[in-house]
């Protein structure tokens, strides 16, 4: 007669001192036959500070961000899915992450699991939000001359018309040789606002 793994909700086959092959492994491996819950799994990683909650086990490399196995998630390579310790985090204490969102550090840790330190955000607010080229670039109010964006294009590109004036004039110079005639006007127009942007 073959007896049953006596480990609870286990319906594998018996094979050594009661338990299945992979409870029996476990046991002898760690002292203890049961499988830790995702949960249990995630919270032995993780070390609560006054501020952050940091996550001490592996992270992804270069990008930082904590990350460990999944239950039973497979890859198409056939291994283990990793899952991102922030989120986990999120979805555990918070809810679901919502559809087309990305979950953000406000602490700017990016080790950090705390949900009060997180918040669901469109991918565009993620980005603006952090030390890239393209949020340094969309935070800045005035040229690299120190003049103020004040024209828009279509394409959306913040512009300076008193470098775009200058720039014209000196591309008008370098073409025909000569500044052109009637420019007066527009000179005495780029002085004035030289003079109006720097006082």
């Amino acid at each position: 007669m073959t007896q049953i793994c006596k480990v609870t909700d286990c319906t594998e086959v018996s094979n050594a001192r009661g338990m299945c092959v992979r409870h029996y492994n476990r046991w002898h491996r760690c002292g203890d036959p049961v499988f830790p819950t995702l949960a249990e799994k995630f919270w032995a990683k993780v070390n609560k500070t006054d501020t952050c909650w940091l996550w001490t086990a592996h992270t992804n490399g270069k990008p930082g961000y904590g990350s460990f196995c999944g239950k039973d998630e497979r890859c198409s390579n056939g291994s283990r899915k990793k899952i991102l310790a922030h989120i986990f985090a999120y979805e555990l204490l918070v809810g679901p992450v919502p559809y087309d969102m990305e979950v953000d550090h406000l602490c700017r840790v990016r080790r950090c699991v705390n949900p009060a330190h997180l918040e669901a955000t469109t991918h565009r607010e993620n980005v603006l939000r952090g030390n890239s080229p393209a949020a340094l670039q969309a935070r800045r109010t005035k040229c690299l001359k120190g003049h103020p964006f004040d024209k828009i294009r279509k394409s959306g590109r913040r512009r300076c018309s008193i470098c775009d004036r200058e720039k014209e004039l000196q591309r008008y110079i370098r073409r025909y040789g000569r500044v052109p005639k009637n420019n007066s006007r527009t000179i005495s127009r780029l002085v004035a606002s030289k003079e109006k942007a720097n006082p």
